[in-house]
């Protein structure tokens, strides 16, 4: 078991990543609400849903973030943007990654 230092810094690092990967998945819920419009195969930029507030964006289609969007515990990064304490990778694309929160991290509340 972790020292409790070590413990209460994952804590806060899990509780920091659920309040940003928050933010980043209401900003790409608007964008998928616009993309809806265009159809499924048009390309988007949507923006990494990583913990650090990156604010950089990943290129995908809507059909490829309603895959993401289908599964709570899971967003979409760029690649390298992953927290491997907290999320796996659990499909690797061409630039982005789809990555799940471990058990012990909280998903952010449904939209």
């Amino acid at each position: 078991m972790p020292p409790p230092e070590h413990r209460s810094a994952s804590a806060g690092r899990a509780a920091a990543l659920a309040r940003h990967q928050t933010l980043f998945r209401e900003v790409n819920d608007r964008i998928r609400a616009l993309a809806a419009r265009s159809g499924p195969e048009t390309t988007w930029e949507f923006f990494c849903e990583c913990g650090d507030l990156c604010g950089q964006t990943l290129t995908l289609t809507l059909e490829d973030y309603d895959r993401v969007r289908a599964k709570r515990r899971r967003f979409v990064v760029r690649a390298d943007h992953e927290d491997t304490e907290i999320e796996h990778v659990v499909h690797r694309h061409e630039g982005w990654l789809v990555v799940e929160l471990g058990s012990g991290a909280r998903p952010p509340a449904a939209s």
